[in-house]
């Protein structure tokens, strides 16, 4: 069984989801990312996210 995760304005009430946890290499180093983060558009919509709700609880 599997866990989608999101990030939840907690202010807004609006969330972006970040999708499954799944392994990674990242500069030689095993690590953990996440599934719906690799594609350029995904990022954009992260990166406006983040600065559309940078003063609230996150």
């Amino acid at each position: 069984m599997s866990v989608s995760y999101y990030l939840v304005c907690m202010h807004c009430k609006s969330g972006l989801l970040l999708g499954k946890t799944i392994p990674v290499e990242y500069y030689g180093n095993d690590c953990f990312g996440f599934s719906q983060m690799f594609e350029a558009d995904d990022l954009r919509d992260l990166q406006q996210f983040l600065v559309a709700h940078r003063l609230h609880e996150l």
